[in-house]
């Protein structure tokens, strides 16, 4: 920022409200904390935590809070203004190291939405937790004039690391997920002064030393005259440290003003929804322990004693948990968000673009994880296959000449991507107590139907069908990311209405084309013939009886796919018997007419069905194409007809 900011510009409504809320949080963390059972002096970590996230009118706040307390309290008063300076220091190094440390990499306010940002905040708070601890023994070697670090020094630095850590990730999740924007850096000053000139290096240097020398001349155990020695080296080299020049951070995210807070309409990725589960669980962990030890000595301990060891315990705790998981946290932001997120974008503005455009982007993206041997690289494979594909069918399509054929050219590049998703070998089944049979006519007009099969085990079957709204190459790429991403998340013990739900959130999110598809999964055990299926809004399958009229398999239609991303799903059963089947079909199935006697209608189909039981799967099917095709008789087809049978025949 460049210029000078004035008194009435910076101190706007936004900044007072800031101002009265982190008196008041303190204040009443102070009150709690005099009046606990045990001494474990929770409000210590609010200096870090609220100077984080609201800055220097928090740190203001905070400061009136403690120069209230230690007047009332009747300290003398160079007492009171060094502790001042205490509070002012642990308050502004946090909030000052956050916009210092990877501001090339992520320069917004404090937000847990990245294994980066978690341990910034993690190694912020701990070291910012040491400096309060030397900057409290200075002050009280004023007062006692010991200045050896001992337990009680260790206990005190361990209070204010677990209470910041319980205090400020609590806060920024809770903030975080109500909207509200944190405090920004707003420095005055013109950009070319002197500070600029030094490496911001020296700087970090600076805070080190300030760090580690006074703990060094500490534990020599020195006399009462060193005090003046250790108290200029700490206080100069922490205001040092502060002179380091900070650009403002940069959010992209639109506000709109609420009560003098702005408010920000975040986005909440897959990664942060890891994050915030393991936050919770980390903390929820470290409370239960610290209830459980205060419990468990209570009675048994003075509380000296008591207090020391309830911190002790509440410590281990978050070290044991935290450590793990930000390790287990950066795995699955490598391996699963960050892949996942840049195929989700590529595939957004590839989809959205023009394809000279993003075509390269794409690949390059694509190619980034087609090694992966799971889900993903299969998925990554595939969209590079496409690209490729669709590449040369483009360059045919820019040599045609006149721009009819340019148009059948690429409904034709549709239907290959189309068919080329859709599995056509019916033998993957043979041997499993259960046969297949499918097929799918494409229309003139590329639609995006499609079906699929697949071993969820050896003892379950997955059958769905699927017809994506729209027409053309992004009915087909959108069916192609909803069919890959529906068999990467059918797991075992995952029901129909767990998978779809996942599918639909991915599908969901950012669906700036607005596109949806109709969906109908069904898992069979192929041991017991029980089916759990979720239909979400497709039509309802044919099922077929040995010995019984055709009906149709009727459940809840829930919403479609695409179409909210919090849409709730539920699952059903039904039993079958050896020599069942169900046919699961579209609507260009039933809808296909031919201009006089109109649709072709589910009775006509049930009709089919109900006379060629004796048939084979792939008979069936055809059985029931030929009849299509006498009832439209000869009519164009203006929807792809879909169609996948499943016959349950036992095991032996």
């Amino acid at each position: 920022m460049t210029g000078r900011i004035g008194f009435r510009e910076y101190l706007g409504k936004r900044e007072l409200t800031i101002l009265v809320l982190a008196f008041v949080i303190t204040g009443v963390t102070n009150y709690i904390s005099i009046h606990l059972p045990i001494e474990l002096e929770p409000y210590l970590a609010l200096c870090p935590v609220i100077g984080l996230l609201f800055g220097p009118m928090g740190i203001i706040g905070v400061n009136l809070v403690s120069f209230i307390y230690n007047t009332w309290m009747g300290y003398p008063f160079d007492l009171v203004i060094l502790d001042l300076l205490n509070v002012f220091m642990v308050s502004y190094i946090p909030y000052r190291l956050w916009y210092s440390i990877g501001m090339g990499r992520d320069d917004r306010p404090p937000v847990l939405d990245s294994v980066f940002n978690v341990s910034k905040f993690m190694v912020i708070m701990t070291v910012t937790s040491l400096v309060y601890t030397l900057l409290y023994n200075i002050l009280y070697t004023y007062l006692e004039g010991s200045m050896v670090l001992d337990v009680t020094d260790l206990v005190r630095f361990l209070k204010v690391v677990s209470f910041s850590f319980l205090f400020g990730m609590s806060a920024i999740l809770v903030l975080r997920y109500l909207g509200v924007r944190f405090e920004t850096p707003r420095f005055g000053g013109t950009p070319d002064g002197w500070r600029r000139r030094v490496d911001p290096r020296w700087f970090d240097v600076v805070l080190m030393v300030g760090a580690v020398v006074p703990a060094a001349l500490m534990c020599t155990n020195p006399d009462q005259g060193v005090f003046t020695v250790l108290a200029v080296i700490e206080y100069g080299m922490l205001l040092a440290f502060l002179l380091k020049p900070v650009d403002p951070a940069h959010t992209e995210e639109k506000t709109v003003n609420v009560g003098g807070l702005r408010i920000n309409k975040f986005d909440r990725t897959l990664i942060e929804r890891f994050i915030a589960m393991f936050v919770v669980i980390g903390l929820a962990i470290c409370v239960g322990v610290g209830l459980s030890s205060y419990f468990i000595f209570s009675g048994i301990r003075t509380p000296e004693e008591l207090s020391g060891d309830v911190v002790m315990y509440m410590s281990v705790a978050l070290l044991a948990f935290f450590i793990p998981s930000v390790i287990i946290l950066w795995y699955i932001e490598n391996r699963v968000t960050v892949p996942v997120g840049a195929i989700s974008a590529a595939s957004r503005n590839f989809v959205s673009h023009d394809y000279d455009e993003f075509s390269a982007e794409f690949a390059d993206t694509c190619a980034r994880f087609t090694g992966a041997d799971n889900e993903i690289g299969e998925l990554a494979r595939s969209l590079s296959k496409m690209n490729v594909d669709m590449g040369t069918y483009i360059e045919d399509i820019r040599n045609l000449n006149s721009q009819q054929e340019m148009y059948r050219a690429e409904l034709n590049v549709a239907k290959n991507i189309q068919e080329s998703f859709v599995p056509r070998d019916f033998s993957i089944v043979d041997g499993t107590g259960a046969s297949i049979a499918g097929s799918m006519e494409a229309a003139k007009y590329v639609g995006g139907d499609f079906y699929d099969f697949y071993m969820v085990d050896e003892d379950h079957l997955a059958v769905v069908i699927g017809d994506v709204s729209g027409k053309g190459v992004p009915a087909a790429l959108f069916m192609a990311v909803t069919k890959n991403l529906i068999e990467s998340q059918s797991h075992p013990g995952k029901d129909p209405a767990e998978i779809i739900s996942l599918v639909n959130a991915s599908l969901s999110r950012n669906n700036d084309e607005n596109m949806f598809v109709t969906v109908w999964l069904g898992i069979l055990d192929l041991v017991t013939g029980r089916m759990t299926y979720c239909s979400a809004g497709h039509n309802p399958p044919v099922i077929v009886r040995r010995g019984s009229r055709p009906e149709l398999l009727k459940s809840k239609a829930f919403l479609v796919m695409g179409a909210k991303e919090t849409a709730k799903y539920g699952s059903f059963e039904v039993d079958l018997e050896p020599g069942d089947r169900i046919l699961l079909y579209t609507d260009g199935i039933t809808e296909a007419n031919d201009d006089y006697n109109g649709f072709y209608g589910t009775d006509r189909l049930m009709d089919v069905m109900a006379g060629n039981g004796d048939m084979t799967p792939e008979r069936q099917i055809e059985s029931v194409s030929e009849d299509v095709a006498e009832f439209t008789n000869g009519a164009e087809q203006f929807d792809d007809m879909t169609m996948l049978l499943l016959r349950y025949d036992g095991r032996a």
